[in-house]
């Protein structure tokens, strides 16, 4: 019998707000948080216009606010966003859809590209492996780097090709919502765009 693997996307397909965002808003005090989005407003604009790439604003911002924070730091700050913060933001549908998956001994798999400092501590609660973006630490410190490529788009697909090199031996599901999921979707034997949008 055909093996069967789940791709889920997590902001927006799992969560009904954008976890990099409460990630600041959790761990950068508000004053700090203001300054350095002023220095980083002409970037920002840029973003929001299309013209800045998604990898060197997700750099400029880190870099900003967790640059020489140590990896111990950063990941006690995501484990504790997972207990304090994503009870609240996740879309109950797609925790169904994840239990029914985990239910039938499908492989799930979170792919997205928020960091793994608090998407692999998520995963890891819900049974899945996680494929996420990196961040690169030297001496034990962040450097304000991503180490690799941002986890979006054709990345994703690269990604979880490296992972399960056998893959056209599964039947394959995809969860996603934003166009940075399309090439996963287009990837996977059933694609669902935006699926669990119909609750609050």
């Amino acid at each position: 019998m055909k093996k069967t693997a789940a791709f889920f996307d997590f902001d927006g397909t799992i969560t009904s707000q954008d976890s990099f965002w409460l990630f600041l808003k959790h761990t950068v005090p508000g004053v700090h948080l203001a300054r350095g989005a002023c220095v980083l407003s002409p970037f920002l604009l840029a973003y929001f216009c299309g013209r800045y790439d998604d990898a060197l604003i997700k750099e400029k911002v880190l870099t900003r606010f967790y640059q020489g924070w140590t990896k111990r730091a950063m990941e006690n700050a995501g484990c504790k966003l997972n207990e304090q913060v994503f009870p609240g933001i996740l879309r109950p549908a797609a925790m169904e859809r994840i239990a029914w998956h985990r239910a039938q001994g499908h492989r799930l798999f979170l792919v997205t590209a928020s960091p793994e400092e608090w998407t692999l501590p998520f995963a890891q609660m819900y049974g899945m492996e996680c494929i996420a973006t990196r961040l690169e630490y030297c001496c034990g410190r962040f450097t304000g780097r991503l180490a690799g490529q941002n986890c979006r788009g054709p990345e994703k697909v690269r990604r979880i090709r490296a992972l399960l090199p056998d893959i056209e031996e599964f039947e394959t599901y995809a969860y996603g919502d934003t166009k940075g999921d399309l090439p996963m979707l287009e990837f996977a034997d059933h694609a669902m765009f935006r699926p669990f949008r119909d609750e609050a």
